[in-house]
């Protein structure tokens, strides 16, 4: 059984970045007291904070309802505790504080790095998007519903992508414009989501790799394979609980060459009985500078015996009139086989610093 900790995250958080803080302008003092000219091997620099929050107002003619809410709202602080150690700690205040990322990363090599904690873990293409940077307001169903935001397992829920393990990553074949041509990585997870322990005898292997053939253009493919114990989500009455299969598969492709912006990608779920499947198209022009016009289809299938349970079409807009602002507005058409057609009508603010 997972065991969560009950833990005071906001007051953790606070007084971790207040010592470092401390601790950092202290080794700065003695630094400079020092007589000493040869750099020490461990150098704890000053964090680097920044934070962001999305305000939302949706609306909604299937239920008439309309409302604001603090979508997200996060504070971070990275640094290095050496020239090839760092560290990154993420938490999230929308209704309760959870802490999202907390790892070490160790640059041993551009074609090798070692990774270990609590991040995003290795699979599809859109979930390593930021949503500072996220062209959509929100993730594709597809994306939601396979790769642990609301996962279907129902293990991974509310988890953003985000998982304990270990992870080795990397890069090969410099380009021209300084890039890596061959990106990837692998890793080991618990399969239980953010903050938890492992809830079974196996752990999940999971992994991604992207080729960047040129600036502008680069293909993926991810594959992910876990367990989860609890119940199978085809049966929601069945609440015996048990291990079950949690497999993932996509395969993307993205061009952005600074104002046109195509992005595609397929994903496929094997969770417990049900074997699921979707796929999204995203096409999105950059008007000078500030403007952002978008379109965007998806598709979501909860079981290949059926038809397509969910699909979205939406047509939306971005500006930004100043740096680290802008706002998003988006009218979606969403077709859910049984559950009839909603149209919703969204709008979001994001700043950042």
């Amino acid at each position: 059984m997972s065991m969560k900790r009950n833990v005071n995250y906001s007051v953790f958080t606070l007084a971790l970045f207040s010592s470092v803080s401390a601790l950092a302008q202290q080794v700065a003092v003695e630094e400079q007291q020092s007589s000493v000219t040869e750099p020490a091997p461990f150098k704890l620099e000053v964090p680097k904070f920044s934070g962001f929050a999305n305000i939302r107002y949706q609306y909604n003619d299937k239920d008439d309802a309309n409302s604001f809410d603090i979508r997200r709202a996060r504070l971070s602080a990275s640094g290095k505790l050496h020239q090839k150690l760092e560290y990154k700690i993420q938490a999230e205040y929308e209704t309760s504080v959870k802490i999202l990322d907390a790892y070490f990363n160790y640059k041993v090599h551009p074609s090798f790095n070692i990774q270990v904690g609590q991040f995003k873990a290795p699979f599809a293409q859109e979930s390593y998007i930021s949503p500072t940077a996220l062209v959509t307001i929100d993730n594709h169903t597809v994306i939601t519903k396979l790769n642990g935001y609301k996962d279907e397992s129902g293990v991974a829920s509310l988890a953003n992508g985000r998982d304990v393990g270990l992870q080795f990553h990397g890069g090969f074949i410099k380009s021209k414009g300084g890039y890596s041509i061959i990106n990837y990585k692998v890793g080991i997870f618990n399969g239980s989501g953010i903050n938890t322990t492992d809830n079974n005898k196996k752990q999940d292997v999971g992994g991604n790799l992207v080729i960047r053939p040129a600036d502008a253009l680069s293909f993926t493919g991810g594959y992910y394979e876990g367990s989860y114990y609890g119940t199978n989500p085809a049966n929601k009455e069945d609440e015996e609980k048990a291990d079950h299969v949690r497999n993932r598969a996509n395969v993307g492709v993205k061009y952005d060459d600074k104002k046109l912006l195509i992005q595609s990608e397929y994903v496929y779920g094997h969770t417990s009985t049900l074997k699921g499947q979707g796929a999204y198209v995203l096409a999105a022009y950059t008007i000078g500078k500030k403007w952002q016009p978008l379109l965007s289809y998806d598709y979501y299938q909860k079981d290949n015996h059926e038809s397509a349970d969910t699909q979205t079409y939406q047509v939306g807009v971005n500006y930004s009139p100043i740096k680290n602002f802008r706002i998003q507005g988006a009218y979606s058409h969403e077709k859910s086989t049984g559950a009839g057609d909603v149209n919703k009508a969204t709008v979001q603010a994001t700043f950042q610093f």
